[in-house]
């Protein structure tokens, strides 16, 4: 009977895009998926992805504790256009907590 739980080998040649202003977070994930066989590309804001079909696009956002989501949904609209997945890794912003 076949294996239905899907495996590593099948991210062979698939390209993740990802995105993350923060450097110690960048490197924490990436060092994390550095053990998949995916192609990745790390930018450090949306606005540098150049115009393209991406298969995987994740996307490191950080959350002020106060704040309006609209700009978090127009960057999420914005990647749903170029990507056929995209990933939204939100956490709040604790310097923000901190200064509220």
């Amino acid at each position: 009977m076949p294996s239905l739980q899907p495996s590593l080998t099948d991210l062979r040649g698939k390209m993740l895009d990802y995105i993350e202003s923060n450097p110690a977070a960048a490197q924490a994930t990436l060092n994390m998926l550095s053990v998949t066989p995916l192609v990745i590309t790390h930018l450090l804001t949306l606005s540098q992805l150049p115009k393209n079909e991406y298969d995987f696009l994740l996307i490191g956002a950080p959350i002020p504790v106060i704040s309006s989501m609209v700009q978090h949904n127009n960057a999420l609209l914005a990647a749903l256009k170029v990507a056929s997945r995209v990933i939204l890794r939100c956490h709040i912003n604790r310097r923000s907590m901190q200064n509220s």
